[in-house]
């Protein structure tokens, strides 16, 4: 189903529901955790990075993990639509004040406090950027005043179609993706279409070496050299369009930059992602410095 490998390979894990009668691991999923640089009142905790109910204001995170789980396997069998329902269901459910919606690189973020990733499968920042509101209307995640919108799209891109652009016209990568950005900031600020929410944009991580025969393997994989220059190139024409939108940005890319361009290798955990401890906590730590310095609480809290 999907042609972009990144997001089938992992996914079958963090969907598969836990045992009846146990704590579901994806309380994490909804960024119910604390963080070792915690805001200036940090939750009391009953674990390491694990949120006490009496915390959780309008809590049933029983309710919250069904509704997750429905929404990945929905995404899975290419119901996009039935996602939406359900994630809109899930983030009432916790105290989640920050929705991340974009392809699998928004489990990067699982770290970060009052938190939702919306993964949406193998979607690229050209889909978001073509269909704007035809793809995603806030109005389906039944989004309200309070939230902060993240969107992180971008790394298929680099990793895939970009160069493959260049080879294919007379344009050069600067000018493709010049123009892909500025029409994916321009639909993200119509997607973001209602007062008294923040909106951010994330840059893509670092590109990694990636063997042959690895499930992210491909023929049209740009070299790893030609990678290291797009995803430097997009996270610069992020950052500058996101300015003129008044959108903020979470330069994951710089973030988790070795000297080489490409990823740190403590925060890489395949050839693709940056799950391992260290990556999810230096975007958490992004995401928190964004929001102030205090996780942005739900809305619905009263």
């Amino acid at each position: 189903m999907f042609h972009h490998g990144a997001d089938a390979v992992f996914v079958a894990d963090l969907i598969r529901p836990a045992p009846a009668g146990s704590p579901s691991s994806l309380h994490s999923a909804a960024g119910l955790v604390s963080h070792p640089a915690p805001p200036a009142h940090p939750p009391t905790t009953d674990a390491p990075g694990r949120l006490l109910q009496s915390e959780i204001t309008m809590s049933d995170p029983s309710e919250h993990a069904h509704h997750v789980h429905a929404a990945h396997a929905a995404v899975q069998q290419g119901n996009l639509a039935l996602a939406k329902i359900h994630y809109a269901q899930a983030w009432r459910c916790v105290d989640v004040g920050t929705l991340i919606i974009g392809d699998s690189h928004v489990f990067t973020f699982l770290e970060a406090g009052h938190t939702l990733p919306i993964w949406l499968g193998a979607i690229t920042m050209h889909r978001v950027a073509r269909d704007a509101a035809a793809f995603l209307a806030l109005s389906e995640l039944d989004v309200h005043a309070g939230l902060d919108i993240v969107f992180c799209f971008g790394e298929i891109d680099a990793r895939l179609h970009i160069m493959r652009q260049v080879e294919s016209t007379s344009s050069t990568a600067k000018d493709i993706i010049g123009d892909l950005v500025e029409r994916y900031v321009h639909s993200i600020a119509h997607i973001v279409d209602r007062p008294g929410l923040r909106c951010f944009v994330t840059t893509p991580v670092p590109p990694q070496p990636i063997k042959p025969g690895s499930p992210y393997a491909a023929s049209e994989i740009a070299p790893l050299v030609e990678r290291i220059a797009v995803a430097h190139e997009l996270a610069e024409a992020l950052i500058s369009q996101a300015g003129i939108h008044d959108i903020g940005v979470i330069d994951v890319y710089r973030a988790l930059r070795a000297d080489d361009g490409c990823m740190q290798r403590d925060c890489a955990s395949d050839e693709i992602h940056a799950y391992t401890q260290s990556g999810r906590l230096a975007a958490a730590n992004l995401l928190l410095a964004a929001q102030g310095g205090n996780w942005t609480r739900s809305p619905l809290v009263i």
